[in-house]
């Protein structure tokens, strides 16, 4: 049963991350395409960031607690990473735009 919804996960995932790079497909389909991708990964943090919390709010022993700042900890590296990529990428193609317009 988890094969299946690996499979399914996966063949949503990589043909919604082809059709969002794909210039060629209209932006009609792209852009609910970006969403989704962004969905998925905007809920994957806030569930780390949740689960952090409550680890943290109702621990009972020393390991519980560590494991709620870890992983809000790595909620917060997801986080940055996610903003600086997507710094990085606006910056590259608003050069790539700019070297088309002249």
């Amino acid at each position: 049963m988890s094969f299946i919804f690996e499979l399914l996960f996966e063949l949503i995932f990589d043909s919604t991350i082809d059709i969002a790079r794909n210039t060629k497909v209209p932006k009609w389909a792209r852009f609910p395409a970006i969403m989704v991708i962004s969905a998925l990964v905007l809920g994957v943090a806030v569930a780390v960031g949740f689960a952090g919390v409550a680890l943290i709010r109702d621990h009972e022993d020393s390991a519980q607690l560590a494991a709620g700042t870890l992983f809000l900890v790595l909620d917060a590296v997801y986080v940055i990473s996610i903003v600086k990529n997507t710094v990085k990428q606006i910056k590259k193609h608003s050069l790539r735009t700019d070297r088309n317009e002249k």
